[in-house]
């Protein structure tokens, strides 16, 4: 199920909105027909096309097309309303909503937006930061918060380009709902701390730090298509890892990266 999210507030006046629309209609039209969408605006308000996800039929999707060719850029961004209509639905699901957030990211209560993100787990965001001035510390966010993905899209870019790589990502979900039991091993400060989902278009990489040498069995859990799925991995934390040495500054990158959020946060 996937519900397109497209931001028409004044800042996207003119080729953002263009350009959205150009990358939003090319993700429209490599739907399945059973796939079910949505197409949500916001602005100063917050307009939505059908009361809930529709088939990815011919009729529907001509008017999906017709909506998103009246859209303008003008007026306010009101984007919290925009979140929760489409984030809310997926709390009483027993299937993933796949959420795609098309914006600049202009608004003023980024935290307020990670944090409404982050309750609602039986969702997916993606993100497509549209133009040369883009909100990346928001967008990122909301992505990791929401298990996904963002992407660039330059408004010299090729919107074809970033529609296929997010079809891509979301058509083939390898492993969701991930979850790693360490089984007592001395691991800490695991990055993420939300496991992404498993997408066969790249490899999923958590990060962190072993005290002590060990060895060990970690426990792998997930869903495959719905099904449980469990897998015991055998681990060796050696005393001195000299050649990993570049794999300590990639950690401290991203535990500062975590606590500046933090800070900003508070």
């Amino acid at each position: 199920e996937l519900v397109f999210v497209l931001d028409t507030s004044g800042s996207m006046q003119g080729f953002p909105i263009e350009k959205a629309k150009e990358t939003m209609k090319l993700a429209l039209d490599s739907l399945y027909p059973s796939d079910t969408f949505n197409l949500i605006t916001f602005a100063g308000d917050t307009e939505i096309l059908f009361p809930k996800p529709v088939p990815a039929t011919k009729v529907n999707l001509m008017k999906a097309q017709a909506f998103l060719s009246s859209r303008s850029g003008a007026g306010g961004t009101e984007m919290m309303t925009a979140i929760k209509a489409a984030l809310e639905p997926a709390d009483n699901q027993d299937h993933i909503r796949i959420v795609c957030f098309m914006t600049d990211g202009y608004v003023g209560n980024d935290m307020e937006i990670i944090s409404e993100v982050q309750k609602h787990q039986n969702a997916r965001v993606f993100a497509f930061g549209i133009g040369s001035a883009v909100n990346r510390f928001l967008l990122d966010k909301i992505a990791e918060a929401g298990r996904g993905e963002v992407e660039y899209v330059w408004l010299s870019d090729d919107g074809s380009a970033a529609a296929k790589k997010f079809h891509e990502r979301v058509r083939s979900p390898l492993l969701t709902d991930i979850s790693i039991d360490w089984n007592g091993l001395p691991v800490t400060d695991v990055y993420p701390q939300r496991i992404p989902d498993l997408f066969s278009a790249k490899p999923l990489i958590l990060s962190g730090r072993f005290t002590s040498p060990a060895n060990g069995t970690i426990h792998l859990k997930g869903k495959v298509a719905g099904n449980d799925f469990a897998r015991d991995i055998q681990v060796s934390f050696p005393e001195n890892m000299a050649a990993h040495d570049v794999l300590s500054s990639l950690w401290a990158r991203r535990r500062i990266d975590d606590l500046m959020s933090n800070d900003y946060s508070g």
